[in-house]
């Protein structure tokens, strides 16, 4: 082997030089750059959270209108639910864009740098049947805002026929004249006027805010939501909300015909005020499971990549 002086070979010194040689991907020059590094890391790993949280609640989202719209032909009304087409357009563009997009912009937590984020290798992921549970979880979150909606389209729709179509209620339908009785009755089976219409919207509108509650669980990840509120951590995503319902309630104004709150029992408005936080509790209590298997799979991943116990790498 070909030796330089007595200290080091030709090749040791091709191996330093090729090292040297590899620009660093960040131009800095003294310490004060230098120490920017945790910072620009923080804000990568907070991107990185925030963009999979707004991507899980996007699916959430979608999830939720496609139970929304099977569990209508499945209601125990004669009329089945009403789905606006309009609502639905801005649902889709509107709505969950805002939203989305709002989430993306949460700020780094304080411990994103002592956690140890997961790995590139799939294989690596230190959880049990994670994308099963992904999967189920997700479902199993998404249809209580599909579920419950139908519960308000049946007291809305029976208020509403009671009150705009008291002689047709007389005539063909056998029953006392109660919403309860009157959405079972065969003589609607047909009946597509202004009553079904207009319960069908705010059984809509009762999904549309459900799932805008709901983004306040996926915000947070895996934390609880009272342990660091998300009206504190991201405000743009409050302003998305607070958008996100002013918009909600002049589409509910422009879609209802004159007289329909007026036609509504007082419960149904408890009911309406009720239902999201219900949802949200729900999420919440579905997102302690996932917190129990990450904090599982975290502890795994300090012995793994923080301790002498593994002997390979991360990639």
């Amino acid at each position: 082997m070909t030796t330089l002086g007595d200290t080091l070979s030709l090749d040791e010194v091709a191996f330093v030089n090729s090292l040297a040689a590899h620009s660093c991907l960040f131009i800095l020059k003294g310490s004060h750059s230098i120490s920017n590094i945790p910072e620009i890391i923080a804000y990568s790993r907070a991107s990185l959270e925030a963009s999979i949280s707004s991507a899980l609640f996007i699916m959430h989202a979608c999830i939720t209108l496609s139970l929304y719209i099977l569990f209508c032909p499945c209601s125990i009304s004669t009329a089945i639910p009403y789905v606006p087409i309009m609502g639905s357009a801005f649902y889709i563009l509107i709505i969950l864009p805002l939203l989305g997009l709002t989430m993306a912009m949460s700020s780094p937590n304080e411990d994103s740098m002592t956690r140890v984020p997961p790995k590139n290798d799939e294989s690596k992921t230190f959880t049990r049947k994670e994308g099963q549970r992904l999967a189920i979880h997700s479902l199993a979150k998404a249809i209580l805002p599909a579920a419950f909606p139908q519960v308000l389209y049946l007291v809305a729709f029976g208020s509403l026929i009671v009150e705009n179509e008291p002689d047709l209620v007389e005539n063909y339908c056998d029953s006392a004249p109660s919403w309860a009785s009157v959405i079972r009755c065969d003589a609607l089976r047909g009946y597509s006027d202004t009553a079904r219409t207009s319960a069908g919207t705010l059984a809509f509108g009762c999904m549309v805010v459900c799932t805008i509650f709901a983004s306040a669980s996926f915000l947070c990840g895996t934390k609880p939501l009272w342990d660091e509120p998300p009206w504190r951590r991201n405000r743009s995503w409050r302003n998305g909300v607070g958008i996100s319902i002013f918009l909600l309630g002049i589409y509910l104004l422009a879609a209802l015909e004159r007289g329909t709150f007026a036609a509504l029992p007082w419960y149904f408005f408890c009911l309406s005020v009720v239902l999201p936080f219900l949802c949200l509790y729900c999420c919440e209590v579905i997102k302690r499971i996932d917190r129990r298997h990450e904090n599982r799979a975290v502890m795994l991943r300090r012995l793994q990549f923080e301790t002498r116990l593994g002997m390979w790498s991360p990639k």
